[in-house]
C-alpha cells in the first residue's frame, strides 16, 4: 500500500502550479522523478497481483523493477505468466530473461512458447516446443507432463489440426483429474476445447461429426469453463471476458444473433477500466478490440449506424491509446499484430452500402486516409509538444493515469489529489497530439489536392482494400473527386499480385503480360492521360510495381517491346494522402552519407564501385551517426528469426525493431527486398521504410524484391546525376530507370526485374 507522503504532496503541488501550458523540459523531468519516488513506496510483493488485476500493467511493471531484488525465480515466473496471459508479452518476456537458476530453463522455454502461440507464430512456436520436449523427455512430474500435453494441443490447434488438438486436450482432462491438479488448469483446457469446436463450426472445417454436435460441444465446454471461473476465489475478469467473446463468436456462427449484444456487453464490462475523451484503458487491449469490432460488426450487419459508429469510435480510441504506449518502438508490436480489426473498413463499407457515394465522398476519403499508416505524423507531433523528452513525457502520462486509478482504488487522497491536478495538463497535450495525428478532408483540403494536380499535371489515385476483398478507388484531378467501388471479391487479390511478381522474377513474359494487363485494367490505370500519377496503395497492392504495368493491350514477345506505364507516366507512391501537400526543397549541395558493410561488399563488387563513384563525384562520407540530407544504405539484407528484413552494417544492425534516431531528408535502402514486411490495416507495411517515415524522414527509396547488384549500382549512378542537375527525387528515379531499361549494352535489363523493384514513397523532394 502507498504510504501517505505529505512532504511529497506539497512539493508536487508546487511543481504543478509552476508548470506552464507548454511542456517544459525541467518540469517533465522533475515530475518523472516524483512519480518514480511514489511508485517506489508501493509494496510490490503485496500489491502486484492487485495492480495486474486492475489492468495497471505499466505501474505493476515499474513497481516490480523497483523491487526486483526481493523476487525469487519462482515469483518472477508467476508474474511473467500473469503479464503474458494478459497480452503484455514484452513485459512478461523481459521478466523471463531475468530468471537466473538452471532449474528455470523449462519455465523460460514454456513462457516463450506461450508468447509465440498467442501471437500465432507457428514457426517460432515449433522451435520452442521441440526444445521443451527434448529437455523433458521421460519426465514423470505430473504438472509438467500435463503442461506439455496442453502446449502440444495448443500448437495443434494453431496449425489447424483440430482432431489432434481435441484428443490431446481430452487426455489432459484425464491427467488433471488423476493428478488432482488445480481447477484453473481444467478451466483452461475447457476453453481450448471450446475454441477447437468453435473454429470447426465458424470456418466450416471438415470433421467426422455434424456441425450441430460441434456447436453443442463448444457451448458445453465454454459453460464448464465459466462455472469454474465464477467459483474461483479470485475473479479472473480477463478470462471471463474472453469466455463471453468466444461464446458470442460461436453463437454468431450458429446464427443466434439476438443473443450477441448481451455477451459483448458483459465482456466489455469486465474489460474496460477507464476512459475519457481521448484514451481507453482496459484489462486486455487485444480482447477489448476484438469485442468492440465484433459488437460493432453486429450493428453493421443490422444496418444500424449510430451504435456501430459509437463502438468503432471506442476501438479507434483504444488503438490511439495503444499507439502512444508503443511510440518509442521499444516494446511489443501488438499494435500492429493484433489491432488490424476491420472496424475502419466496415465504417467505409457501411457508407458505400447505405449512403449516396457522392455525398459521402469526403468522409470516405478521410476514413481511408486514416486507415493506413495512421500514425505517420505521430512522432513529429510528439516532438513538437515534448521536444527531446517525448519518452519521459509519455511515460509520465501513462503512469499518472494508472496511479490515479490505483490511488482511487486504495483511497490514497494525497496521491489522488496530485494525479487529478496534473493529469489534465498532460491530457490537454495528448488531445492536441491526437487531433494533429488524424486527417479530416473537407472542401479546403480537397481544393489543395486539386490545385496540386493542376500545378503538377498530376492525378491522385487512392486505393483501399476493403473487408471481403472489394476495392474502393478515389481519383482526384484538377476538376473533381471521383469514387469507384469494385465490388467483386478479390478483384486484384494478394495471389494475383504474387503471380505478377513471380512472372517478373522468373522471366516469364507471357504470364507477366497476362497479369500486368489484368491488374492495369482492374485498377483503372489505363485511362489516365496525366504525366504524373501519385498513387497511395493499400495492403498487398503496396507490392505492385506500378511502373511495370502495361499501358497497351498490344505488345510484342520481348521485354523491350512492352508499353510499360513508365513509358508514359511518372509514378510517385505515398503512404497516405496527407503527405502529398508540403513538398520540401533542400537549398544546399548534395551531401551523401553511406552506411554499408565491408563484409557484405566482398560479395557485392558493384557496391564498392558505387561507393567510389559517390565519394569521388559528390564527396560522400561513410558511417556518419547523424546523416542530415541523404542516407544511402548499401549492403545485403538478411532475415531475422522472425522473418523480418535487416541490414547488418559496420556500425549497427538496422531492422524494424531498431530505435532509429536519424531522420535524413532522403533514405535510400539498397538491398534485396529492403521494403519487405508484413502489412497490417491501419499501420501499413511493417518495414524499414516505415521506420524511417515514422521517425520523420519525408522520402524513402526501397526495393520490393531482390536487387541485381550491377543494375542497381548503375541505376543509382544515373539517379544521383539527375538529382544533382535539379530534377526531383521521383523524376530522377524515373529517368534512371529509363536509362537502365534502354541500356543497349544490357538488353536483358529491359525486364522489370532489373529496374522496377526500386520504388519511392513519401513527399516529393528537390535538392537545389
Amino acid at each position: 500500500m502507498i504510504r501517505r507522503l505529505t512532504y511529497l504532496f506539497f512539493v508536487l503541488l508546487w511543481l504543478s502550479c509552476q508548470r506552464s501550458n507548454k511542456t517544459e523540459l525541467s518540469v517533465i523531468e522533475s515530475e518523472a522523478k516524483i512519480i518514480s519516488d511514489i511508485i517506489t513506496q508501493i509494496d510490490s510483493k503485496a500489491e502486484i497481483d492487485s495492480l495486474i488485476s486492475l489492468g495497471l500493467y505499466n505501474l505493476a511493471f515499474e513497481s516490480f523493477n523497483n523491487n526486483l531484488h526481493s523476487f525469487r525465480d519462482a515469483e518472477k515466473t508467476r508474474i511473467a505468466r500473469c503479464f503474458i496471459d494478459n497480452g503484455e508479452f514484452d513485459k512478461g518476456l523481459s521478466i523471463v530473461n531475468l530468471l537466473e537458476t538452471n532449474k528455470s530453463q523449462y519455465d523460460m522455454l514454456q513462457l516463450k512458447l506461450l508468447c509465440a502461440l498467442n501471437k500465432q507464430d507457428n514457426a517460432l512456436a515449433k522451435q520452442f516446443l521441440d526444445s521443451i520436449v527434448l529437455i523433458n523427455e521421460g519426465a514423470q512430474e505430473s504438472l509438467k507432463s500435463t503442461e506439455l500435453k496442453l502446449l502440444r494441443a495448443y500448437y495443434a490447434h494453431n496449425t489447424k489440426n483440430y482432431q489432434q488438438a481435441i484428443e490431446l486436450n481430452e487426455e489432459a482432462i484425464f491427467m488433471i483429474d488423476s493428478f488432482q491438479l488445480p481447477s484453473q488448469l481444467l478451466a483452461l483446457v475447457y476453453h481450448r476445447l471450446g475454441n477447437s469446436y468453435n473454429d470447426i463450426v465458424r470456418d466450416k472445417i471438415p470433421f467426422d461429426k455434424p456441425y450441430k454436435y460441434c456447436y453443442e460441444k463448444g457451448m458445453e465446454y465454454y459453460n464448464k469453463e465459466l462455472n469454474i471461473l465464477f467459483k474461483s476465489k479470485h475473479r479472473n475478469r480477463t478470462r471471463i471476458a474472453l469466455n463471453y467473446i468466444t461464446t458470442a463468436m460461436l453463437k454468431r456462427a450458429n446464427k443466434s444473433f439476438d443473443e450477441l449484444p448481451n455477451y459483448y456487453r458483459l465482456a466489455l464490462n469486465e474489460l474496460i477500466v477507464y476512459q475519457n475523451s481521448n484514451t481507453l484503458l482496459t484489462r486486455n487491449a487485444v480482447y477489448t478490440s476484438i469485442a468492440l469490432s465484433q459488437f460493432g460488426g453486429y450493428y453493421y450487419d443490422k444496418g444500424i449506424k449510430k451504435p456501430m459508429d459509437s463502438l468503432f469510435g471506442l476501438n479507434s480510441k483504444l488503438i490511439a491509446t495503444r499507439s502512444l504506449y508503443r511510440v518509442n518502438n521499444n516494446e511489443s508490436l501488438d499494435i500492429w499484430e493484433y489491432f488490424s480489426q476491420r472496424s475502419e473498413e466496415l465504417k467505409m463499407l457501411f457508407r458505400l452500402k447505405h449512403q449516396n457515394i457522392d455525398s459521402t465522398a469526403l468522409v470516405l476519403l478521410s476514413l481511408g486516409n486514416n486507415c493506413k499508416y495512421a500514425n505517420l505524423n505521430l512522432h513529429k507531433s510528439l516532438q513538437a509538444e515534448f521536444s527531446t523528452q517525448t519518452t519521459i513525457a509519455l511515460n509520465n502520462w501513462i503512469l499518472l493515469m494508472e496511479l490515479n486509478l490505483y490511488a482511487a482504488h486504495s483511497k490514497n487522497k494525497s496521491i489522488l489529489n496530485y494525479t487529478e491536478r496534473l493529469l489534465p495538463k498532460y491530457q490537454e497535450a495528448i488531445s492536441s497530439i491526437l487531433s494533429k495525428n488524424k486527417t479530416t478532408f473537407n472542401n479546403t483540403e480537397l481544393k489543395q489536392l486539386k490545385d496540386f494536380c493542376k500545378k503538377n499535371n498530376s492525378c491522385i489515385i487512392d486505393y483501399q482494400v476493403l473487408y471481403g476483398g472489394s476495392i474502393l478507388i478515389s481519383i482526384i484531378n484538377e476538376d473533381k473527386l471521383e469514387l469507384k467501388w469494385i465490388v467483386e471479391k478479390e478483384t486484384v487479390s494478394a495471389a494475383t499480385t504474387d503471380s505478377l511478381l513471380n512472372a517478373i522474377k522468373t522471366n516469364d513474359i507471357e504470364n507477366f503480360k497476362r497479369f500486368a494487363k489484368y491488374v492495369t485494367k482492374e485498377l483503372g490505370l489505363n485511362n489516365f492521360k496525366n504525366k504524373n500519377l501519385v498513387i497511395s496503395p493499400d495492403e498487398h497492392l503496396e507490392k505492385i510495381p506500378f511502373e511495370a504495368l502495361l499501358q497497351s493491350e498490344e505488345s510484342g514477345n520481348s521485354w523491350s517491346n512492352q508499353c510499360f506505364l513508365a513509358n508514359l507516366n511518372r509514378i510517385q507512391l505515398v503512404p497516405n494522402l496527407s503527405v502529398i501537400l508540403g513538398n520540401w526543397v533542400n537549398h544546399n549541395p548534395l551531401f551523401i552519407d553511406i552506411w554499408t558493410s565491408d563484409h557484405d561488399n566482398q560479395t557485392l563488387p558493384y557496391n564498392q564501385k558505387l561507393i567510389e563513384f559517390l565519394t569521388d563525384k559528390y564527396r560522400a562520407t561513410s558511417n556518419s551517426k547523424s546523416p542530415k540530407q541523404i542516407l544511402q544504405v548499401l549492403a545485403h539484407t538478411y532475415k531475422t528469426s522472425d522473418g523480418e528484413i535487416e541490414f547488418r552494417l559496420n556500425s549497427d544492425t538496422l531492422n524494424i525493431n531498431s530505435n532509429i534516431q536519424v531522420s535524413p531528408n532522403l533514405a535510400i535502402l539498397v538491398g534485396c527486398s529492403s521494403g519487405g514486411g508484413k502489412n497490417y490495416k491501419l499501420e501499413g507495411s511493417i518495414s524499414l521504410t516505415r521506420n524511417f517515415l515514422y521517425r520523420g524522414t519525408p522520402t524513402v527509396i526501397y526495393s520490393i524484391w531482390d536487387a541485381d547488384n550491377q543494375a542497381s549500382s548503375e541505376l543509382f549512378k544515373h539517379f544521383y546525376t539527375y538529382l544533382s542537375n535539379g530534377f526531383t527525387i521521383s523524376e530522377s528515379l524515373a529517368r534512371a530507370k529509363n536509362d537502365i531499361r534502354t541500356n543497349i549494352l544490357h538488353p536483358e535489363w529491359s525486364n522489370p526485374f532489373y529496374w522496377a523493384n526500386f520504388q519511392v514513397t513519401g513527399k516529393e523532394g528537390l535538392f537545389n
